[in-house]
């Protein structure tokens, strides 16, 4: 009988850096199966603060569906007068950050949403 191997671990933890400033600290993987809990996450911490920082240094990979989910996470923020930062990213995630021009200095997505959303929307119609 063959087994699969097991499925990858996800740890998503929040907390408050300083007041009106939370962290979202990633390890594993963050790909559809997972979209939902960190949009959750996120919005949580949009509610609850000013800015929120992503910590991607434990993340091995990131996937479109968690692209769309970073990129309407900042606009919310963003229509707050809030900011979203991504950092930490090597690898894979920083590799599909800097093909959108997500990876940029300054705020992360700013004026490229339309890329990020025209790739994820060519990606998710195949």
């Amino acid at each position: 009988m063959y087994r699969l191997p097991p499925l990858p671990q996800l740890k998503l933890s929040k907390r408050a850096i300083w007041p009106g400033c939370d962290e979202i600290e990633v390890e594993g993987e963050l790909d559809l199966a997972v979209a939902d809990r960190l949009r959750l996450l996120l919005d949580r911490s949009a509610h609850d603060s000013r800015h929120v920082l992503v910590d991607l240094k434990g993340c091995d990979f990131v996937d479109v569906a968690v692209l769309e989910v970073l990129v309407e996470a900042d606009e919310r923020l963003a229509a707050r007068g809030c900011q979203l930062l991504l950092f930490g990213a090597r690898g894979q995630p920083r590799r599909l950050l800097e093909v959108t021009d997500l990876a940029g200095g300054g705020h992360p997505f700013g004026a490229r949403h339309e890329l990020a959303k025209s790739v994820s929307k060519e990606l998710f119609a195949a």
